[in-house]
């Protein structure tokens, strides 16, 4: 069978001709509908030509997105389910839900031209997705009796959709398959009832007392009078299927020893208290079993699951990926020190319950020796691994940090903008960005009541485990560079606890005095000239910085400063104000940068033109894009230039990112930024194990 099934509307043949006829001169197997034989039953051969094929292009335009074209979403869906789907858009529409999701390459102005990027772009992925091992399932050989089901369900009847839901089940499904954790996975999106039920079965009815078992559902979970539903199609009651079925049917019967159920759920404005009640009374007691669920509240609405992972699978997800669930630190993280370490972040949101079992006892990770070296990793992946690993090592890497390296905790961008509309009183179907709900609470609050406000907010759980974001920095070669946009300083408290030495560097934004424009400098405790008060700190125009870093200097640049540096000392008596976070801000800032001395600092030029941006949790919404497009690639062409001239992109920026939706995807285009879906706890332990000896 041919390894390449092209879908396309018939409308498009002669464009799809085009795009054939240049696949096949690259030397890829392509198989379309024109390669029918006469006399050929033509749906049974399209089927079996589509679940066969490697890797599925589909070529949504104006005449394939019409609903009346089941055959191209039927064809799309194989090559969905079965992780090997490659969208092509021709024209300038956008592809039906819920591929809308997924990354698509744009060839909507090519005509036929073998070197241009986004074609170059198709044919590497196409060769990258040829090379994987199918997504939906990983079956390899684990140690005996660790079984998990992975369930999204990202589509309830009249509800929204919930994109994290799928990109949950696919990074979890990844995470468990890592040396360390060890389990066969099987993964389910949007299942049908008889499907559902199978999968349960399949998972409970081989297991025994030495097992340990995973279910996992994450998506809608829709409560009634009956109690809980999972929303799958074809069920028998249009609810769907209920839990108190599954209990009954299989957690009742069932004789493994460890059960783990995580019910990652949105349940919109359902009560916490009737959510507590009907989980303990349809998924409990009986055989042993422990429930993770959330328990209602902003982790359970779908505003927190439009973002890369949902808030407590982005928790389970970091458990999984370093030491923040090994307390004992015996290099073995139990379901009990998860359930402690994400019980830590999110509080009343989190809901653990334990039914007749010892969690204690419940392995769902373990550390060994050699786990670095067998790291699986998808092509693509692997690619921007190899790519990044050598100048990471060699120190020619600028982080550029944001939010979402706090994925699915209370410091992460979604949550902050949602703490900051819930304090502004605006309501539940507002979907502002973090500008304009600073902005909000801004105008209800005035300033200083208002960076009060952010202050709390910020402030989140004491004991938030660090993302693995903070390793990698821990990791550069000094003398670093890197630039944060968070608002926190938990960077910068991490270093200090390690008793490394910093210089960070922000904007003033307002001051009582004469300080506006200029930079604030900070030396760390730990710094030569950061234990004497009168070189501790300095007020400078941005173009007489340079004189203040030194050439072994560890610089933090806080593009957007923090509410916290109010409280510093140096800070404090001139009444400086360092924070860009609402509208205001912004345009405030914007016109800042368009003067010479106060512009970004020239000290940082040989850095920006000598090193990389690499992009890490940075979220591009409209104020970000005009800050990132107008501070770096307007100022710096260079970076753009390079990056588009280049075919591989190998001087240009990077990015670890997985955009939310397709605005978001064409921005970050217009930037020529080489992005990958790697988890950023992935990505820190790839580079350790590339670590030069």
């Amino acid at each position: 069978m041919s390894q390449v099934f092209v879908s396309h509307a018939s409308e498009d043949r002669e464009r799809a001709l085009a795009l054939v006829t240049a696949l096949r001169d690259e030397g890829l197997d392509v198989w379309w509908d024109a390669d029918l034989r006469a006399g050929t039953a033509y749906a049974g051969e399209l089927q079996a030509r589509v679940e066969r094929a490697a890797c599925v292009v589909v070529l949504w335009s104006r005449h394939a997105i019409d609903e009346q074209r089941t055959w191209i979403r039927s064809e799309a869906d194989e090559g969905r389910r079965r992780g090997v789907l490659v969208p092509v858009r021709l024209d300038p529409v956008a592809p039906p839900k819920p591929y809308d999701q997924i990354q698509t390459i744009d060839l909507i102005d090519w005509i036929g031209d073998r070197g241009a990027p986004a074609f170059r772009k198709l044919v590497a992925d196409i060769r990258a997705w040829l090379a994987a091992p199918p997504a939906t399932t990983a079956s390899a050989p684990k140690r005996s009796g660790r079984r998990a089901l992975l369930v999204a369900l990202s589509r309830g009847a009249d509800a929204p959709a919930l994109p994290a839901a799928e990109r949950n089940v696919l990074r979890l499904a990844e995470a468990l398959t890592w040396p360390e954790c060890e389990f066969e996975v099987v993964s389910l999106v949007d299942p049908d009832g008889r499907q559902l039920m199978r999968a349960i079965a399949d998972l409970l009815a081989p297991a025994s007392h030495d097992d340990f078992v995973l279910l996992y559902f994450a998506g809608h979970v829709s409560f009634t009078g009956f109690g809980p539903f999972l929303p799958a199609r074809n069920s028998e009651l249009p609810a769907g299927v209920s839990l108190a079925l599954i209990k009954q049917m299989f957690l009742d019967q069932t004789q493994v020893g460890h059960l783990f159920i995580v019910l990652d759920a949105c349940y919109g404005d359902t009560a916490k208290a009737e959510v507590e009640a009907q989980l303990r009374t349809q998924l409990g007691p009986g055989p042993g079993k422990v429930l993770l669920a959330t328990s209602a509240g902003p982790a359970a609405r779908p505003e927190a699951w439009q973002d890369a992972h949902s808030p407590l699978t982005g928790l389970l997800l970091h458990a999984l990926s370093n030491d923040a669930a090994d307390s004992n630190h015996d290099g073995i993280s139990t379901v009990e020190e998860v359930l402690q370490a994400i019980q830590v972040a999110l509080g009343e949101g989190v809901l653990p319950l334990v039914f007749n079992t010892k969690p204690s006892e419940m392995q769902l990770r373990r550390r060994s020796g050699s786990v670095l070296a067998d790291i699986k990793l998808h092509p693509l992946q692997q690619q921007f691994v190899d790519r990044i690993a050598p100048v990471f090592w060699r120190g020619e890497l600028i982080p550029f940090l944001g939010d979402g390296i706090w994925d699915g905790s209370q410091r992460n961008y979604y949550a902050i903008v949602k703490q900051l509309s819930e304090r502004a009183g605006l309501g539940a179907g507002h979907n502002p960005t973090m500008a304009a709900a600073a902005e909000a609470l801004q105008f209800e609050r005035r300033r200083q009541p208002f960076l009060a406000d952010l202050r709390e907010i910020l402030g989140g759980p004491a004991q938030l485990a660090p993302p693995a974001a903070f390793d990698m920095i821990l990791d550069m070669k000094p003398p670093w560079f890197v630039i944060s946009t968070t608002h926190d300083l938990e960077l910068e408290r991490a270093l200090d606890e390690a008793g490394r030495p910093y210089v960070l560097v922000s904007h003033i934004l307002r001051s009582a005095g004469d300080d506006v424009g200029k930079a604030l400098l900070l030396r760390s405790a730990h710094h030569p000239r950061g234990r004497d008060p009168a070189t501790a700190a300095a007020v400078r125009l941005t173009s007489e910085l340079e004189a203040e870093i030194d050439d072994d200097d560890c610089v933090i640049y806080k593009l957007l400063g923090s509410p916290f540096l109010a409280e510093h000392p140096a800070v404090r008596d001139r009444e400086l104000d360092t924070v860009v976070i609402t509208e205001s801000d912004h345009i405030t800032f914007l016109a800042q940068l368009e003067h010479q001395h106060t512009t970004i600092p020239s000290a940082f030029a040989l850095q920006l033109y000598t090193r990389r941006l690499l992009f890490l949790g940075f979220n591009l919404d409209i104020w970000h894009y005009r800050l990132i497009g107008h501070a770096f690639f307007r100022r710096e062409p260079r970076l753009q230039r390079e990056a588009a001239r280049d075919d591989d992109r190998r001087s240009g920026a990077l990015a670890v990112r997985e955009p939310a939706s397709t605005l978001e995807q064409r921005l970050w285009e217009q930037f020529h930024v080489d992005m990958s879906s790697i988890e950023l706890p992935t990505l820190v332990r790839a580079l350790r194990a590339r670590r030069p000896a």
